[in-house]
This record gives C-alpha cells, sequence and structure tokens, in this order.
C-alpha cells in the first residue's frame, strides 16, 4: 500500500479513536498489512475503514481460523451513509472465502451490540470480573522483558493458553506486540516460577489511578494462580487487585464480544462431540439462522468461549 494511503488511514484512526499516537504506530509497524484493511474512499479521502486480524481458535480438540474485526470507524461527516454496513458485509464475503470459522468483534460500548446484531453478528464470548483479595506472597514475580529470557517464557505461555477449552491464540509475536502494548499503558506483565524453575503463571498487569488490573492471567491450577495474584499484590503493595477472568459456574458473567458465523460445518462436528447427549442434528443446526448457530457453537451449553489479550 503507498504510503499517502497509510497517512489516510492513520487520519481516519485518529478521528475515530483516542489512541496514542505511539499506539497508532505501533500497530501500523508490528500488526498491520495490507491485506487486512478493507476501506471506501471518495475524492481521495478515506472516510471508513476496517481491520480483519487472523487468529487461530482453539476449539475443544481441534484449531480452526478465525478473524478479529478491529478498529471500525467512519468519519463523522460521513456517517449515517450504511458505510459500516456495507464493508462489514465485504469483510464477511471475503472472510468465509479465505475458510474462516467465524469473524468476531469487542463493541467499545454498550449501545454497539445493537448495532452490530443488526449486521449479522450474536453475542458469544463472556468473562468474569472479580476483586481478588490479597493474602501473603509465597513467591516473587519476575518482570518480563523482550530480551534473553522472551523465548523460554512464551513456550509456557504458549503451553499454558493451550490448556484452554475455546480461545484465542496467540503467536509469538502477537504476544509481544501486547506486551509493548501493555508497557506503553504504563502496565508490566509477569510470571512465576515454580520450586523446579518451571514457568508455573503468567500475568498482564495494568495500573489506572492506584487501581491495580490483572487484564490476563494464565496459570497451571488454582493454588499457582493464587501465588501470582498473591505476588502481583505484594509488588504494588495492593490490598485488592481487580481481575478479568474466563468465567466459570460460580462467577458472574459479563458480555465481551461477538461473532458472526461464516463456516459452520467447521466447527459443527466436534460441538457434538463434546456435547453427545444434546440432541442436535448436524443438519438441524446447519438450518438454524446465522445468529442462533452463533449462540450454540460457541457459548452453549455453557459460555467457555474467551477471547485473551485482545486489542480493544
Amino acid at each position: 500500500m503507498q504510503g499517502s494511503n497509510i497517512d489516510k488511514l492513520k487520519g481516519l484512526w485518529r478521528a475515530c479513536f483516542s489512541d496514542s499516537e505511539e499506539f497508532i504506530s505501533h500497530f501500523f509497524n508490528a500488526v498491520f498489512k495490507d491485506e487486512y484493511v478493507l476501506y471506501e474512499e471518495e475524492n481521495g479521502i478515506i472516510y471508513s475503514a476496517l481491520y480483519c486480524i487472523p487468529y487461530e481458535f482453539k476449539y475443544f480438540n481441534t484449531a480452526v481460523k478465525a478473524s478479529y474485526i478491529y478498529a471500525v470507524g467512519t468519519l463523522p461527516s460521513y456517517r449515517g451513509r450504511g458505510a459500516m454496513a456495507g464493508l462489514l458485509k465485504k469483510a464477511m464475503d471475503k472472510l468465509k472465502a479465505e475458510g474462516n470459522a467465524f469473524a468476531f468483534l469487542i463493541p467499545a460500548e454498550d449501545s454497539l451490540y445493537d448495532l452490530y446484531g443488526r449486521n449479522g453478528f450474536a453475542e458469544a464470548f463472556y468473562c468474569s470480573k472479580s476483586i481478588f483479595r490479597s493474602g501473603k506472597a509465597e513467591r516473587k514475580v519476575k518482570v518480563i522483558e523482550t530480551g534473553n529470557d522472551i523465548d523460554k517464557v512464551f513456550r509456557s505461555f504458549d503451553s499454558l493458553q493451550r490448556q484452554r477449552t475455546m480461545s484465542i491464540m496467540h503467536s509469538k509475536e502477537d504476544w509481544i506486540f501486547h506486551i509493548e502494548d501493555l508497557r506503553q499503558d504504563g502496565g508490566k506483565a509477569f510470571y512465576t516460577e515454580s520450586d523446579t524453575g518451571e514457568i508455573s503463571a503468567v500475568a498482564h498487569v495494568s495500573e489506572y489511578s492506584s487501581e491495580v488490573c490483572v487484564k490476563e492471567l494464565l496459570y497451571k491450577g488454582e493454588r499457582e494462580k493464587n501465588d501470582i495474584l498473591n505476588s502481583i499484590a505484594d509488588y504494588y503493595q495492593a490490598d485488592n487487585i481487580s481481575l478479568k477472568d474466563i468465567p466459570d459456574k460460580g462467577s458472574v458473567c459479563q458480555r465481551y464480544g461477538m461473532a458472526y458465523m461464516l463456516n459452520p460445518k467447521m466447527l459443527i462436528a466436534e460441538w457434538k462431540r463434546q456435547n453427545p447427549d444434546i440432541i442436535y442434528s448436524a443438519e438441524a443446526i446447519e438450518r438454524l439462522d446465522g445468529r442462533k448457530q452463533t449462540t450454540l457453537l460457541l457459548a452453549y451449553p455453557e459460555k467457555k468461549g474467551y477471547l485473551s489479550m485482545m486489542m480493544d
């Protein structure tokens, strides 16, 4: 793509979002590729755009392609003309042809759930948010730096993320991007080690107005989870930590993301293997409309799908 169009896309980004110049530059240098962006242009002005960022999605015991619809924006003077709806339709057609099982996005505010719902998306991903009250720290956390030990830490991170049931899988490059994004925002990434030197938990932490927020947490088990949270509390000298995590049966779920089903056949067989007691034939699932397929395949009978470390 020509540099002039990159500058136009950056200008649109500034007009639509409140991200820092450091983040915008970081995104276009580390993430952006020509094939990710779809945009509309008139008289030399790029007035609407979105980005389709590909991911591997772990779906129970298999993996599929899925794409993150990100930074959907239209210049204020061009809104109300259907530009966004048109771009979303083009994006869904493109991603379906490329073999994605589904596309997903994270609405920036509650009012956008209805808007995206009218364009074929359905609620599919959830999270829990809670307050962790600190206890005695048994271990010291180590700060993750993008230096000599990064390969070792990523291997452990990758092993931990693949223990999840239904979740986005992050490549090493993507993970490093998020660590740098976290650093730009004043946060840090940490890990703890077991007595044998094995990395047992990883956390991404931000601090807002003296509130410590764990935005991402991976761990081997409950003991390792408590170890790293207590160690983070000790690091920041905090009594309480705000925690975002995968929802479980005992937690209060909050909606977090939506999806648009593109190729349901990629998921149906595995869903049926995981839910043998639910009498729902593959043919019956295929006859459902896209929004009902999305809810069934990604959020029923339990809300297990999780969007980790997303730019939102």
